[in-house]
């Protein structure tokens, strides 16, 4: 959901991107623990049933929560050539469905890390840690793992709660 770290261009609300590209500009890297150095973020399934489409920016809330629109569609690619943004002011309508560890390429595009796994890291330790030569895909039991052009991402099913979600409208402020 937008808040202090990040803006709030259309109104309060949960942002979507359709391209991990605009995601991963508001991503934060886990300075340390089990996760030092991946970024992530959520795949989510979203209903977007009648979007309100706006190109300027400013607080749309109004519009999706009187009932007459489902989300706001920020057109910012065709407004300035950027990405376009989807925000929901209702939860039931998002389903975070995976979590994507990820680790972003060097300046120069190549990865100092090796693709190859750690084969010791593959059997639960390896005392080279953030030092070892070889890769150290950090993956959940059921999680798919794959590397590609330097780069690791590590695919987590999200949580499943039991149950119907409840709906809750955030109200703006």
């Amino acid at each position: 959901a937008a808040g202090l770290a990040a803006g709030t261009m259309f109104g309060p609300g949960v942002y979507l991107a359709e391209c991990s590209t605009k995601s991963d500009e508001y991503a934060q890297d886990d300075p340390e623990g089990a996760n030092k150095g991946l970024f992530a973020m959520l795949l989510c399934r979203a209903v977007v049933g009648k979007p309100f489409v706006v190109e300027e920016p400013g607080n749309y809330a109004t519009q999706v929560t009187s009932g007459e629109f489902d989300c706001v569609l920020g057109d910012r690619e065709k407004a300035v050539g950027t990405y376009r943004e989807f925000i929901f002011f209702h939860e039931a309508s998002i389903y975070p469905e995976y979590v994507l560890f990820y680790r972003r390429d060097d300046e120069d595009g190549l990865s100092t890390r090796a693709t190859t796994t750690c084969k010791f890291w593959a059997r639960g330790y390896c005392k080279y840690g953030d030092k070892c030569r070889f890769a150290h895909a950090h993956s959940a039991p059921g999680a798919a793992t794959t590397a590609a052009a330097g780069s690791t991402v590590t695919v987590v099913p999200a949580p499943t709660a039991i149950g119907a979600p409840t709906q809750h409208v955030m109200k703006p402020p």
